[in-house]
């Protein structure tokens, strides 16, 4: 087995681990999987973008990803440079936050009066 290691900007909260949401986002990833497969991304409009530390269970970052390098692994891919437009951030939160609400209405309190913030992580997968 070997660790994928990717460096992300995230525009989102960072929060504790939350075995029932993480167990509810998995079955809804897994539906998309069985009905897209590996080889084709689900729309957009299906799943909200999340780095979970599934190895660990300490955080869940729950936003939109701004970066991401690529991963480390194999450094194949990488994304060593790109300027992030600070201009859209309002809209980046509110329409994150909707396709929050509409995909997972029971958790909205988990993300709905936080402010979203730039959050740069190292994220073993």
């Amino acid at each position: 087995m070997g660790i994928n290691m990717h460096v992300y900007t995230v525009y989102g909260v960072r929060l504790e681990w939350d075995q029932e949401f993480y167990d509810i986002y998995e079955e809804l990833d897994e539906a998309l999987l069985d009905e897209f497969g590996y080889s084709k991304r689900p729309p957009e409009d299906r799943q909200i973008e999340a780095l979970i530390d599934g190895m660990g269970g300490d955080y869940m970052i729950l936003g939109h990803i701004i970066y991401d390098s690529g991963d480390f692994r194999y450094c194949e891919g990488m994304n060593n440079y790109q300027e992030i437009d600070m201009s859209n951030l309002e809209s980046i939160e509110r329409l994150y936050k909707e396709k929050f609400k509409r995909l997972y209405p029971d958790h909205y309190h988990l993300i709905a009066h936080h402010d979203f913030k730039l959050i740069n992580v190292i994220h073993y997968s």
